[in-house]
């Protein structure tokens, strides 16, 4: 059997700001960092340059340690072992084309914004059931993601600060129509 990939990625800014309000009063890991400011912008501000979640993330992610290890994410960093200091490698051209590159060879890519779109088409192609839990956006429990409903100069800074991982989306995006059209998912 042939091996399949899949990965499902939303608007990074919007995920950004998801993650914010995920942590806020949670025991997750970066809580941490929220009890030390006061409000979205000045956490935003105070470690966007030392959490990769804040960072270029998705193509951190995406990009491999072999092709550039002083950028792939790694899962032994906690939130709350960053201290400013010692700012993340910075993502370029190259580290954005690698993970395209990547994303490209995915057998699925999926938009979240269309999320049961992609659960429906995936199910179908690999001839299994429809979960019934398959929700439009969000997590269990939550009716709204999208939406951009953060705008302003913030998030444009937020886009200029994560132009990498827009870029990638983008690129996501591309590759969902493009399946969409060949009667992939989406």
């Amino acid at each position: 059997m042939p091996r399949l990939t899949f990965i499902a990625m939303r608007d990074p800014i919007d995920r950004i700001f998801s993650h914010y309000n995920y942590i806020r009063g949670t025991r997750y890991a970066g809580a941490c960092t929220i009890g030390r400011t006061a409000t979205f912008e000045e956490w935003y501000e105070s470690y966007k340059n030392f959490m990769p979640d804040l960072n270029n993330f998705e193509v951190r992610l995406l990009v491999s340690a072999a092709e550039a290890p002083d950028v792939a994410a790694r899962a032994d960093l906690d939130d709350c072992d960053v201290e400013p200091g010692e700012p993340l490698p910075e993502v370029t051209k190259a580290h954005v084309a690698a993970a395209t590159r990547r994303l490209e060879r995915m057998s699925f890519a999926c938009d979240m914004d269309r999320l049961t779109l992609c659960i429906r088409c995936i199910a179908a192609r690999l001839s299994l059931p429809l979960p019934s839990n398959a929700h439009e956006c969000g997590n269990v429990g939550h009716k709204r993601c999208g939406g951009r409903r953060y705008d302003g100069p913030l998030r444009r800074k937020m886009e200029q600060d994560n132009w990498g991982s827009i870029d990638l989306y983008r690129s996501l995006r591309a590759v969902a129509v493009r399946d969409d059209c060949r009667g992939g998912c989406g």
